[in-house]
This record gives structure tokens, sequence and C-alpha cells, in this order.
């Protein structure tokens, strides 16, 4: 029997996953293995472990890197990393997969892409040729395509991008994007529901609020994100919902911002996490998403909701009449926000047309996946361009 194993690193790359990694592990001919990583289990960040248990998907194994701190935050992400590359060396040569399959960008891949390739097994991933610009994310991304063996991307675009990076056109497989229809398959809450669940009561105008380090600058973002901040608490006829950041590079100093201005706002309502199906939930009730979370990206336009895109965290990605790209200028913020509200907008909001649409992502790539590991290749062949 072939073996598949799939990868999930943090709570927002399984909620776009999840569909796959269920419909994989109920393929009859093959025996799939589903790896987390340890910051499932993170308490500060909302544990999100619980909602995999919830959703009924079995965790075969919880990569549990060591731990050694470090006053500098990069030495201590390169040894976690490092740690990690062991860990998941040996889970590998336990189970003996014949693919692994990787989603996203996090910097935490590279570790589960590198055990791979020690353990000679190939690698596929999910979501390549995405272009972003203000974070290690860009770098992760492409570094993985040039590991990855197979490869899953979302539109012609990202493909083309593959292709002119050397890679195999045999072997990329446009599937669109997971999210829209994961998003298909969640039964979403209305606005009575939400405020029961989460205890809580909608204004009559709401806003989401998601803002992650920016890995890539010097403070990580925080004075962009102070910025942002001292703007909202200023919108007080606006309520706001922020969530913690993910967990990169800079995110305690992040969740300190966030607390400190949760605590001296009323109408800043600060949680650690909605969890995939509240959030997706929250998103579609809101006026509109502020911050630098791909979310705003990919999901906001999925429900018509406008996406207020801070700084350059996501510069790059395809964009769609719903997403408002602003500089970290206070008088800038106030100026968007208040466009969200006008008539115009609201129009041109009603037609957004989405980036990426495919129904049945999951099957187009299960179905590629059977084939593919029938004979799985390690071997890679670069393909020269003329340019």
């Amino acid at each position: 029997m072939k073996k598949i194993c799939i990868v999930s690193t943090c709570r927002s790359d399984f909620g776009i996953i999840s569909n796959i990694v269920k419909k994989i592990q109920f393929e009859k001919n093959i025996k799939s293995s589903f790896l987390i990583y340890d910051i499932h289990k993170n308490q500060k960040l909302g544990n999100s472990i619980d909602e995999i248990k919830a959703q009924n998907i079995k965790i075969d194994f919880i990569v549990k890197p060591s731990i050694k701190i470090f006053t500098n935050k990069e030495l201590n992400l390169s040894y976690r990393l490092g740690s990690t590359i062991f860990e998941v060396s040996k889970i590998l040569n336990k189970i003996k997969p014949d693919i692994v399959i990787l989603y996203g960008d996090r910097i935490e891949l590279m570790s589960f892409a590198l055990a791979s390739v020690l353990q000679k097994i190939p690698v596929g991933h999910i979501n390549g040729g995405e272009l972003t610009y203000g974070a290690y994310d860009e770098l992760v991304r492409h570094s993985l395509t040039k590991i990855s063996n197979y490869h899953f991307v979302a539109s012609q675009k990202n493909k083309k991008i593959l292709i002119q990076m050397g890679e195999e056109e045999k072997n990329i497989f446009n599937i669109g994007h997971p999210v829209y229809e994961n998003i298909k398959n969640i039964n979403l809450l209305n606005k009575l529901e939400l405020e029961k669940k989460l205890s809580f009561k909608f204004k009559k105008k709401n806003a989401l609020v998601s803002y992650h380090s920016v890995t890539l600058m010097k403070d990580y973002g925080i004075q962009e994100l102070k910025t942002l901040l001292s703007c909202l608490e200023k919108k007080k006829e606006i309520q706001f919902f922020l969530s913690y950041p993910n967990f990169d590079v800079g995110h305690e100093e992040v969740i300190k911002l966030l607390e400190k201005y949760s605590k001296k706002n009323k109408h800043f309502i600060l949680r650690k996490t909605f969890g995939h199906r509240m959030y997706l939930s929250m998103l579609k009730n809101v006026d509109f998403i502020i911050g630098n979370s791909s979310s705003g990206i990919l999901e906001a336009p999925i429900f018509k909701t406008a996406a207020i895109n801070i700084g350059s965290r996501q510069k790059g990605r395809t964009r769609t009449s719903s997403i408002l790209d602003c500089n970290s200028k206070h008088k800038e913020i106030n100026k968007v926000i208040n466009s969200v509200y006008e008539v115009n907008f609201l129009k041109k909001l009603k037609k957004t047309k989405l980036q990426y649409s495919y129904k049945d992502s999951a099957d187009i790539m299960i179905k590629k996946l059977k084939k593919i590991i029938k004979n799985p290749k390690v071997e890679k062949i670069f393909q020269f361009r003329n340019v």
C-alpha cells in the first residue's frame, strides 16, 4: 500500500488544508500519516490542536523540537529549526512515506522539506508561485519550490512562475486554492449565533484586526502596528475584534501591544484565537478586516468583505477589487477606513470576482497524487528557458 505523509505546522495552514487531510485519510488504498508541529499545542496562541481533534482528524505524530533560550530571537529560531530536522527525520525514517505533502510558506516547513530530502522522499508542495515581499515567507516559498518534486498551484500565473524557476511543467498542477472548497464545506454562523457562542454583542459597525510580525523588518513591524492601533482606538464608533498573531519571530512583541491597547479601549475585543470556523464566520459578518494577514487577500473576497492591507507583508499577491492597500500613516489609514463605507466602494464590493476559483481542489489534487505515488521521483531536472 502506498503511503502519503501530510504536514500542518500552525492554525492558519490547517484551516486551509483540513479538507485535503480528511479526504486523504478516507482513501482506501492509501495509508496516510498526519504530522503536526507542536505550535498547535501552544496555549498562548490558542491551542489549535483542539480544533483538529474536534474535526475527528487522526493525528499520527506531533513534532516536538528541542528548546534552548537565547537572547537573540533568530538564534532561538535557528536552534528550533535544526532540532526539527532531526525529529522529523526520525519520524519519516519510521513511517517511510512515498511522498510528503507541505502547504504554504512557513519557515518551519524548511525543516520538514530538508528532512524529506535527507530521507530520499519526494516532496509535494501546495501553493508555490505566490509572491509576497515583506517577510521570510517569500524566500521560504521559493526555496520549497526548488526542494519540491511536485507542485500544486493556485493559478496559471503561479504555474508560469514555477516554470520560469526551472521546474518541469509536467509536475506542476493547477488545482485552484484549497481555501475556496474548504469554506463551502463549513457551516458558518450568523451574527446571533456568534454573539451567543463568543459572548459579545456586535455594534452597528464592526471589523476584524489581524496583524502578524513582519519578519524582514528590523522591528518586526511593531512601529507599524502602533500606528495602526493608535488610529483604531480613535474610531470608537467601530467595534474591533483582534486576534493573536502566528508564531513568527517577533510575535511576542505583537501580542504585548495588542494586549496593551485592548485593556484601555472598550471597543477592542481581543482573543487568542477564534478557531477556523469562528474566524471565517466573523470575516463573513464584519464590515472589513484590517492588518497584514493573508486572510484579507484570500478569504475576505469570498464573502465580499472589504480588506484593508497595511504595509508590505502581502505585497506581490494577486488582488481583487475588495482589497485596499495603504501605508502605515495615521492619516492614510483613517482615510481608507472611511472609504470602506462609501456608496461607490460598496457597489464595487458587491461585484468582487475571485482570483482563484476551483470547486474540487482536494479531489483534483488527490487524483493527481494517486498517479504520482505509483512511481514517485526524487530526482529533478532543471528546465532551461530562453530569456
